[in-house]
């Protein structure tokens, strides 16, 4: 069963043992678009620039400065000095050693955020598209258990499944910190629509959590967590500059 997005509380703070999700679309006004950008550090600018279009460059902005402003408020600093770093493999990180983990997927015009005080999270965000050659592309990535199940399923229902396993595997490693470093077919999820979420990594013996948190319908999303599976709180929000505003 997917998780229920509610509005945000009135008041709110991240507490141990919790793990907050924020399901924000990709969309602000020109003004709040300007704020986000100028919110952003040299390296996030560069990044954006490489996009061809305007409505990717300005994806990219919206969900980076809207991470800064979602950080800014657990920190208590301005969205313009959170102190981000990127890791070996891109994950982006605080210094100082914070007490606050995070990660950020989007997709389809929308973002997914993930907050924790006291485990290490991966979120990924996907908008289901028509894949006529997924089959093709789990055989080259996925293990031969997840293969195997998918071939199982009806072709009309191989499509929805594909994508739950993507972004589970997806979530596993980036939680994990080590992006497309970790090979996709060294750990196994479940995904036929029977089965509830499941996390299989022999080579690891941390313990992970693993849950569904597709925000809307026509996107897969999943979240790993590190240790028992937590709390969650998950709030849908209008658009950025709604989200942005609550923060601030």
């Amino acid at each position: 069963m997917s998780l229920n997005y509610h509005a945000p509380p009135k008041h709110w703070a991240l507490r141990p043992g919790e793990v907050t999700l924020c399901s924000v679309p990709l969309a602000a006004s020109p003004a709040c678009i300007t704020y986000f950008e100028r919110s952003l550090v040299p390296r996030e600018r560069d990044q954006a620039l490489s996009f061809r279009t305007t409505a990717l460059r300005e994806a990219y902005v919206i969900a980076r400065g809207t991470l800064r402003v979602i950080l800014g408020r657990c920190v208590n600093l301005p969205a313009e000095d959170v102190p981000l770093v990127y890791g070996a493999y891109g994950k982006p990180l605080l210094t100082d050693k914070l007490p606050l983990d995070f990660n950020l997927s989007h997709s389809g015009g929308r973002a997914l955020y993930s907050l924790s005080l006291d485990r290490e999270t991966g979120v990924d965000l996907e908008k289901i598209s028509t894949l006529p050659d997924c089959e093709k592309i789990a055989q080259h990535f996925f293990s031969a258990d997840e293969t195997r199940d998918l071939l199982s399923l009806p072709p009309d229902q191989r499509n929805e499944a594909f994508f739950a396993c993507w972004t589970r595997k997806e979530a596993y490693i980036k939680a994990c910190g080590e992006g497309l470093s970790m090979a996709l077919d060294g750990f196994r999820v479940s995904l036929l629509p029977s089965e509830p979420p499941r996390l299989e990594t022999p080579s690891d013996p941390r313990l992970w959590s693993l849950h569904d948190v597709s925000p809307a319908p026509g996107y897969a999303a999943a979240l790993v967590t590190a240790g028992t599976a937590p709390r969650l709180h998950a709030w849908l929000f209008d658009d950025a500059e709604e989200c942005a505003g609550y923060f601030r």
